[in-house]
This record gives C-alpha cells, sequence and structure tokens, in this order.
C-alpha cells in the first residue's frame, strides 16, 4: 500500500475507474505514457509494471501549430502498439487549445486499445512536493502515479 493521500473527486474516481478495467494490462503488459504538448512532449513506457524508457519528443517550432500536430501523428503513429496509451487529463477553460489539440492527435496516433486518462492533481499528489517539473519528468510521474495505484488497488483486493 502507497502512503499517497489521493485527491478524491470526480476525476480521480474516474481514474481509478480506468486503472481497475485495465489493472492486469497496467501491470503485465505495455504502456505509453505521454505529457502533452503542441512542441516538446515528455513520454515513458513501461513493461510488466516498470518504467524502461524515458525522453521528449521535440516538434519543429517555426512552422503552424496544425503542422506539427501532423508531425507529431506521424511520429506516433509509426510507434509500437501498446496495451495502454496513458495521458495528461486536460480539462477546464485554462488549457490552451494548442494542448487540447495535442491531446487528441496522441489519442488518435498512438495504437492502443485503452486509455487512462492521469488527472493532474494525482499524479503531483503521487511525485510530490520534489518534484522537479520537465516534459519527460511530468511523463515519468504519470506513469509511475498510474502503476502505484494499480499495485495499491491490486494488493486491496486480496
Amino acid at each position: 500500500m502507497t502512503n499517497i493521500r489521493w485527491p478524491r473527486g470526480l476525476y480521480q474516481a474516474q481514474f481509478r475507474a480506468q486503472i481497475i478495467e485495465n489493472l492486469d494490462k497496467v501491470l503485465n503488459g505495455n504502456m505509453l505514457v505521454i505529457d502533452p504538448a503542441s512542441k516538446t512532449l515528455g513520454y515513458a513506457t513501461t513493461v510488466n509494471g516498470a518504467v524502461i524508457d524515458t525522453g521528449t519528443i521535440e516538434l519543429s517550432e517555426n512552422i503552424p501549430v496544425n503542422q506539427r500536430l501532423q508531425e507529431l501523428v506521424a511520429l506516433l503513429y509509426n510507434e509500437a502498439e501498446y496495451d495502454i496509451l496513458g495521458i495528461e487529463m486536460i480539462r477546464g477553460k485554462m488549457a490552451h487549445h494548442y494542448l487540447k489539440f495535442s491531446v487528441g492527435a496522441v489519442i488518435g496516433a498512438v495504437h492502443a486499445p485503452a486509455c487512462i486518462e492521469v488527472p493532474i492533481s494525482s499524479w503531483k499528489a503521487y511525485a510530490g512536493k520534489q518534484h522537479k517539473k520537465s516534459d519527460e519528468a511530468d511523463a515519468i510521474a504519470m506513469a509511475e502515479t498510474i502503476i502505484a495505484l494499480a499495485k495499491e488497488i491490486r494488493d486491496e483486493s486480496k
């Protein structure tokens, strides 16, 4: 059991439900987790509940957003197939529309039968105040959050 004080509310309940639905895939499959953006995206890949690769995807800055997103789709579409796509949950009026476009492009491009949206409050609760923000670090924190909550749910059911 983790010592994380998970946030409460609708988004956390949806997050938990998505993990319950995909528990075996999280712990025994492969997952691509993306911190979305329209210029630099962070990513983490997992296998069998462990982060195995991380990095960033840099998109061309001096071209219009639609062309950057087409570049992103082309990059992700040719990637391997995954059991799960994990992506930051982006909601509300404060989120820039380019960020929302990026989320849609990623979801449409990645070959994964399941998608888990990670609420910002959840991965920040897991990462803690010592978290040093970067696109890559955020993707790692999201992947680790999904895995930690999946293990907690698995252990609760024993």
